[in-house]
């Protein structure tokens, strides 16, 4: 079990290096981001905790899926199969179990505690031999394989939208369309193998185009419902809705583009710190939009052949 942990450390000290970060900066940028999301979340709304939980359940499930977990299982024994899964879900709860404790928020804080030791638990349950629907019929892989895989905190952002609704909490609910909008985002965080570009007998721009087309069509699916009952109940800010949702759009646009600009490879440091510091300031956009798809469009150049 040991090996285990000293396995993932030195893997991810690998993957920051591949980045050119530095380990001790990337933990330090990781609180920073922690506590300042943090602070906006509970500044925003009042049931910022039940946002905790249910992000914190999502991480858990995704930590905890049956393939990861068959792979432990044929390892280690059922006994140290289960310290690890319950050190993991520890480790990982932690930081959001000292917060809300410093918010004075008990009983969410100690309700991690159960969800945690749960979750560990809950891969020992039978796999369910189904494939989940997706409502994105033949748009690119993108979508169809990122709602599977985030269908459960998907359904969470829903009824945390619902909830919304129900307590009249306007920031709640724009909250849960921003969310869902950097769920699809996230879709294309992963860059495919080249030969899946082939598909498609089309040159850079007109592939970017249609990519774009696709993920706007995407989005839309996945966020107007949310768009328009936050837009009927809360007819007096409809003007900030349409604003958030049109910026979710933007932002759609530009995480396609910085994905193809660093094609087939991922983001270099220097990229992704650029990216994230324009998601804090969003007029950066009008300036890193260009250079991405310059950028995507020299590199897919070589690629499809054109």
């Amino acid at each position: 079990m040991k090996f285990y942990f000293i396995l993932q450390y030195r893997r991810m000290i690998r993957f920051l290096k591949e980045l050119g970060l530095h380990p001790m900066i990337a933990l330090v940028l990781i609180i920073i981001a922690f506590l300042g999301l943090s602070t906006y979340l509970f500044y925003k709304t009042e049931m910022a905790y039940l946002v905790y939980d249910l992000l914190m359940i999502s991480i858990l499930l995704r930590l905890g899926n049956q393939e990861r977990n068959d792979s432990l299982k044929a390892i280690f024994g059922k006994s140290d199969y289960l310290r690890i899964r319950m050190l993991e879900n520890g480790c990982l709860c932690f930081p959001f179990f000292l917060y809300l404790g410093y918010k004075q928020l008990y009983l969410p804080a100690l309700l991690l505690v159960p969800i945690a030791i749960g979750l560990a638990l809950i891969a020992n349950l039978p796999k369910l031999q189904t494939t989940i629907p997706t409502p994105f019929k033949r748009i690119p892989f993108e979508s169809i394989i990122g709602f599977r895989k985030s269908a459960w905190f998907l359904f969470l952002i829903y009824l945390l939208s619902g909830k919304a609704l129900q307590v009249d909490n306007y920031n709640l609910g724009i909250f849960s369309l921003v969310v869902l909008f950097f769920i699809h985002m996230d879709f294309y965080s992963k860059p495919e193998e080249k030969y899946y570009c082939w598909i498609f007998a089309m040159g850079p721009t007109a592939y970017l185009g249609r990519k774009i087309k696709d993920g706007l069509i995407a989005s839309s699916i996945l966020t107007l419902p949310v768009f328009l009952a936050i837009i009927i109940c809360f007819l007096g800010n409809y003007w900030i809705t349409i604003a958030a949702q049109l910026l979710g759009y933007t932002y759609l646009i530009s995480m396609i583009l910085a994905k193809y600009s660093a094609f087939p490879g991922r983001l270099n440091i220097v990229h992704s710190i650029f990216y994230a510091v324009s998601i804090l300031f969003p007029p950066l956009l009008i300036i890193i939009i260009p250079i991405f798809y310059i950028q995507a469009k020299r590199r897919l150049t070589n690629i499809l052949g054109w």
